[in-house]
Formats: C-alpha cells, structure tokens, sequence
C-alpha cells in the first residue's frame, strides 16, 4: 500500500509508485531529438518529478535541480514556480538550456509556454492528453524536444 488517507468519511488507498523508468522507452514526439546532456538531464528530471507532490514541474539543469513547482492547482502556476524558484536562486539565465519534467501530461500548452519563456529546450511528459499536440507543436517551433514516456507519476 502506498497510502491510505481519510475523506469525507471515504477511505482512499493508492499503490505505491512503483513503476521502473526506462528512458530507452520513451518516445520522441518532436523532430529534434534530445542531445546526450538533454537525455540526461530529463532522465533526472523524471526520477525527481516521481517524488514531489501534484501538480509538479522540475527543472534540471547540468544534472542539477535548479528549480521545483510543487502541490499547485494548474500545472502552469508549477511551471511557474520552478521557473521563479529557479531564477530567484540563480539568476534569470538559469533556465536557459533546462529540462523539464512534468509529473502528468501538460492539459494546455501554457506550461509549455512559460517554460519556454524561460529558455527550457527539453521536456519529458507522459502524455495522453487531448492538446498533446498543440504542446509539441510549441516545443517544435522553438526548436527543441519532447519525449514522452507512457507513465504518470501523479502523487498527492
């Protein structure tokens, strides 16, 4: 068991995430691949996002976390606050050449967007929802690169 919690006089039981990440699996939804560095800063990204609460955004930059957006109600106030968190501690640069790493997939691309305002150029997502595409669309024209990995890491 992973956790059991109380509401409403409901009992809620969740597994534990378990689920064994294979990067060599995740799909590559955009025509860049990642580079080599890119690769491994999402693959940290994405064993970092595991752990943080919903909805979670990590950035990962030189296989360092640089920035974390934790517990918010919309993935983009998370994009958000791993951006600001980010640039608060190390500068407005910080970001430029990041990976991103999003707990579950990106339901609009606004997240997309404010990362990518902020210079992130690598995400893992797992994908799955109805805007998929408008999401890659963006990370398309800015010239970077999504993968995608078939696997949510959704925590409360």
């Amino acid at each position: 068991i992973g956790s059991v919690r109380t509401a409403g006089g409901a009992v809620l039981v969740t597994s534990p995430d378990i689920v064994t990440d294979a990067p060599a699996s995740w799909t590559c939804a955009t025509r860049r691949a990642p580079t080599d560095e890119e690769q491994l800063d999402l693959d940290l990204a994405w064993r970092l996002v595991r752990g943080v609460t919903s909805n979670a955004i990590v950035l990962v930059r030189e296989r360092r976390l640089i920035g974390m957006g934790s517990g918010q109600t919309s993935r983009v106030d998370a994009a958000r606050q791993a951006v600001a968190k980010a640039h608060a501690m190390l500068g407005p640069v910080s970001t430029t050449g990041a990976a991103c790493a999003s707990d579950a997939f990106f339901p609009f691309p606004d997240a997309v967007d404010a990362c990518l305002g902020a210079g992130v150029q690598a995400f893992a997502q797992p994908g799955g929802s109805m805007r998929d595409a408008e999401a890659i669309a963006r990370v398309d024209a800015a010239g970077g690169t999504m993968l995608i990995t078939g696997t949510r890491h959704f925590r409360h």
